[in-house]
């Protein structure tokens, strides 16, 4: 994250790097090979960042070794998650709010996306403290439309009204449907929410869907079973095709410039966007693990951009950002 000309301080905020480095290396686990991360930043207000560090679960071993010797308190989640077969394709690992003095972050587990389901979810639920919310969260996935596959739960008991998350994968055969007839889209959150779609809120979404592919939604649920009025929109912009190593490059013209360009006139954007394509790179080196000369590749590469709504209108963009270490050769 260190880069030229303060580019980490406007992007992630003064004293981030130090806050992750540390928060990296007492949830590092060993014997698991190279750990994915998520850099998730805002683009307008505050300079923060959010750290995802993600581990597929069939890399783990039982029991699991942290390097700080307990992994924040969560041992028998991340053991779980080593010695269940049947989630051997789930992603799992913490989740660290750099912005905030809590020392004890998030944990998250997700189903390959090619698969996505609920069937874990009683159990994360009850991994989280939240097991009270069991029924009323696989009720409301059981009650949205079919073209919506659910995939992730979270329980957000420090928020306001202590509200469980819902997050939806948007196949891709439904994300071109919502491109071509992006009233389709609206029609299905008018039949999921009990609150129609807001005038502003409309004329936004007909935007994302026609010129983004929107291949995320996410709910708040509240302990009565009620929706809050938010409102999360993640957007397939594209950026498999971006080249990291010349990202800002790969934005030019690109449906993906067209949809941030549309951000920054909402108010949802600033400098910060462009600054973040301009974070990505890629580079080959030589390295010495576990005695052996390797060839490996560090990769910084832009995932996605979501857009969250509240009271039916606008209020924050993000953008991700995915990082990771491959190894590509042995060299004896």
């Amino acid at each position: 994250m260190r880069a030229a000309g303060g580019r980490c301080e406007s992007l992630f905020g003064a004293g981030t790097l130090e806050k992750a480095v540390e928060a990296v290396r007492r949830g590092s686990i060993h014997d698991a090979g190279k750990a994915g991360f998520y850099f998730e930043l805002p683009f307008t207000g505050r300079p923060r960042m959010d750290l995802l560090m993600e581990h597929k679960c069939s890399a783990l071993h039982a029991p699991v070794r942290f390097a700080d010797g307990c992994g924040y308190g969560f041992q028998s989640f991340f053991d779980a998650c080593a010695t269940d077969a049947t989630l051997s394709d789930y992603a799992c690992g913490f989740s660290f709010d750099l912005s905030e003095a809590s020392e004890v972050p998030g944990i998250y587990l997700l189903p390959n996306l090619e698969r996505p389901n609920a069937d874990y979810v009683p159990r994360m639920l009850s991994w989280l403290g939240g097991e009270g919310r069991t029924a009323r969260v696989m009720a409301a996935f059981a009650s949205a439309p079919s073209a919506w596959r659910p995939y992730y739960a979270g329980y957000m008991k420090g928020r306001p009204g202590a509200p469980a998350r819902l997050g939806f994968f948007i196949q891709p055969d439904t994300q071109e449907r919502y491109a071509r007839k992006p009233e389709l889209l609206i029609g299905d959150l008018d039949e999921y929410r009990p609150f129609p779609v807001t005038e502003e809120e409309r004329e936004k979404l007909l935007f994302l869907a026609c010129r983004a592919r929107i291949w995320d939604l996410q709910f708040d649920l509240y302990p009565d079973g009620s929706l809050s009025d938010a409102l999360g929109v993640s957007l397939g912009l594209g950026f498999g095709a971006f080249d990291p190593r010349n990202a800002s490059g790969s934005l030019a013209g690109s449906m993906a410039e067209t949809v941030m360009l549309e951000l920054e006139r909402w108010g949802l954007a600033d400098a910060r966007w462009r600054q973040m394509f301009e974070a990505c790179y890629a580079v080959k080196c030589l390295v010495i693990e576990n005695g052996r000369r390797r060839l490996v590749a560090d990769v910084v590469r832009p995932n996605t951009v979501k857009v969250r709504f509240r009271q039916g209108k606008p209020f924050v963009a993000k953008g991700y950002l995915f990082a990771r270490s491959y190894t590509l050769e042995e060299h004896s």
